[in-house]
């Protein structure tokens, strides 16, 4: 027999895998069975890995290496399951694989998840809904439901850290002094409800803004960012950033792509 968690004792800290939320929520991916999501799931924590290695190609796209005898082992599953899981992942643009030749092993480039912010507020609308129809039991069983899609809620301070370091970078906005609790909660918040990759996509797209980094708007920093509202629209700028409502019209050449700092970005 295990043994059981005391409350005298804490509980352990452990290292906990990323899931994207849309990866369950949005239809496209309805379908998808969950060993190919989990198998989403530790291609996409392998970037890490890729990052300390430096294994990026000439367009700083990170690629990783997977082969099929680690999926075998990692999902405990057999070699035709373990192909059929790839190819699920592949037809979904989840994953690309290149072949190198010369007996090296192919190259995977695993995509972005495809985001849909309608999905986060139906699923707000759902609970509130929920809250005030069921029973307090009832209000407890769906809050552990939702912890279950999150995977992991709690963010970590190295995370955290990642996106201020990102920012410092980004030229023409306001710089602060201090990055004290109630600025470093609302990227938590931001951490937490869409994923370290979203909010660094954010604030590449912050950088290839000349409005936002040009001066024309005066109020590009941390708050407005990841605090503030538009007045106009109730959105909050982070979403509306992320729908590209700040993009350039006239911004036709290809942005580069940025190499986040390894150190912060793990963990």
């Amino acid at each position: 027999m295990g043994k059981r968690y005391n409350v005298n004792e804490g509980l352990d800290t452990f290292q906990f895998f990323q899931c994207p939320k849309d990866l369950f929520l949005n239809e496209e991916y309805l379908d998808l069975c969950n060993d190919a999501k989990v198998l989403y799931m530790l291609m996409y924590d392998t970037n890490k890995l890729s990052i300390e290695n430096d294994w990026f190609d000439s367009e700083g796209d990170i690629f990783i290496y997977f082969s099929l005898e680690t999926i075998v082992k990692l999902l405990n599953v057999g070699k035709t399951k373990a192909v059929k899981l790839k190819k699920d992942l592949v037809n979904k643009g989840l994953i690309e694989e290149v072949r190198q030749g010369l007996s090296k092993p192919n190259r995977i480039y695993v995509n972005k998840v495809k985001f849909n912010i309608e999905n986060y507020r139906v699923s707000k609308n759902e609970n509130q809904d929920f809250q005030k129809t069921n029973t307090n039991n009832n209000e407890k069983n769906n809050n552990e439901n939702n912890n279950i899609i999150s995977m992991c809620d709690k963010v970590s301070k190295k995370d955290v850290d990642a996106v201020i370091e990102r920012y410092k970078t980004i030229k023409g906005v306001e710089q602060h002094r201090e990055y004290e609790e109630t600025r470093r909660k609302a990227i938590r918040d931001k951490i937490k409800k869409y994923g370290l990759a979203t909010v660094m996509e954010v604030l590449d797209k912050v950088e290839q803004s000349a409005f936002l980094t040009t001066g024309k708007n005066k109020k590009t920093n941390i708050d407005f960012i990841f605090k503030q509202k538009n007045k106009r629209s109730g959105v909050s700028n982070f979403i509306e950033i992320l729908e590209n409502k700040y993009k350039d019209k006239n911004t036709t050449s290809k942005q580069p792509k940025t190499n986040y700092n390894t150190n912060n970005m793990l963990g």
